[in-house]
């Protein structure tokens, strides 16, 4: 599957912080190139933290449109990624059990080292098209268009939560 990339930064505007997905080209640009330049434009990198990725997927839950393909972590803890991978699955047919989901997730964020690498979607769009992508936690984020809906949600809530 072939995505393209972005890289969400941040820039203040008005006194407020105005998100921003950059694209980037890994074929054609040295990645830590693409950051200095950014950075020397005056953006600045944005990470999804744990919490953040947690508060866009409760977000998320509530679409329809929209499911969790697949969760990885850091640390390849077998385990934790079966029952990760069952809860996702069930979730798929029973809404409901995204909060199973989410309750699961936050347990592994506050009591233990275990902490989520990437987090892959699909969207059906209006077309009826499925679109896919994934958030990374370094803030960079595939996607197999730049018109997924949900990417226009996860920029909403970022503006929400970096200017409260």
């Amino acid at each position: 599957m072939k995505y393209e990339k972005y890289k969400l930064f941040w820039k203040t505007n008005d006194c407020k912080k105005d998100i921003q997905l950059i694209s980037f080209d890994e074929e054609s640009q040295d990645y830590y190139s693409f950051i200095k330049k950014c950075i020397s434009d005056n953006l600045h990198q944005i990470s999804l933290t744990a919490e953040i990725m947690l508060g866009y997927i409760a977000i998320i839950s509530r679409v329809e449109s929209i499911a969790i393909e697949k969760i990885e972590l850091m640390e390849d803890d077998s385990e934790e990624n079966e029952e990760l991978n069952n809860l996702i699955e069930l979730s798929r047919t029973n809404r409901g059990l995204f909060v199973d989901l989410l309750n699961r997730l936050r347990y592994l964020e506050d009591e233990s080292s275990i902490e989520i690498k990437r987090v892959y979607f699909k969207e059906k769009t209006n077309n009826q098209k499925s679109e896919l992508f994934y958030i990374q936690v370094n803030g960079l984020i595939g996607s197999t268009s730049r018109e997924v809906p949900a990417l226009n949600r996860l920029v909403e809530y970022l503006k929400e939560t970096f200017n409260e």
